[in-house]
């Protein structure tokens, strides 16, 4: 797939350089991470006037670290299914989550604002997937079943564990459908609203144009009521 900087940036800036704001947060983001040698990626909280996300992740190459910062990271698609157990930055507790072992993301790189696509695996490919999501405002405690203060899962054998993950996967279909179902209904009662709205005032108009109408119109809700 050959990627334009219209995919991914729609568009953030208006000059090849980053604003000065943002390299500062870069700066901050790197910062963090230096003092926090266990955290795999950083991600602001806010970025104040831009339309895009930002994330700083460590990753190594040849044995040694390096901190990237990528602008609007994008999972592309994903292959397979696992259980992740995973841990987040301000997330009590360790959850069971639906991961994929494989995903092809894409992004913008910040030395030149050009995007960028990789394919990865195993903890980069879990770390991608948290980072996404986090960046959407969901963290792992809205997505899996902690697992640290569950006896059944930590005790359980193999089999056990690979019940209360099918179990997950059902919660989070069923999740997903609720949803689905809620905000179908929600779109249909808006509909419905918008709708009795726009007869109203069709008919307001029509009764201005016509005041004979009015008259039709009072008879027949007399005759409705029995009066």
């Amino acid at each position: 797939m050959e990627l334009t900087v219209a995919n991914i940036i729609d568009p953030v800036f208006d000059t090849q350089e980053l604003p000065e704001n943002i390299r500062e947060l870069l700066s901050n983001m790197k910062r963090f991470l230096k003092d926090n040698p266990l955290e795999s990626y950083c991600i602001p909280a806010f970025v104040n006037g831009e339309n895009l996300t930002i994330a700083v992740l460590r990753t190594r190459k040849n044995k040694r670290e390096i901190l990237v910062p990528l602008i609007n990271p994008t999972i592309l698609s994903n292959k397979g299914l696992i259980a992740s157990e995973e841990k987040q930055y301000g997330v009590d507790g360790v959850y069971l989550l639906q991961r994929s072992p494989k995903v092809l993301y894409a992004g913008i790189e910040t030395r030149e604002l050009k995007p960028i696509q990789a394919e990865v695996v195993g903890k980069t490919a879990l770390m991608i997937q948290q980072v996404c999501d986090a960046l959407k405002g969901v963290s792992i405690d809205m997505l899996g079943l902690r697992i640290d203060d569950f006896p059944e899962y930590q005790k359980g054998s193999d089999e056990d564990k690979q019940e209360i993950f099918r179990g997950l996967i059902e919660e989070l279909r069923e999740r997903k459908k609720r949803l689905s179902n809620e905000e179908t209904e929600a779109y249909l009662n808006a509909t419905a609203f918008v709708a009795e709205k726009i007869e109203r005032s069709i008919m307001i108009e029509m009764v201005k144009n016509d005041p004979r109408l009015k008259e039709k119109l009072l008879a027949g809700e007399g005759a409705k009521n029995g009066e």
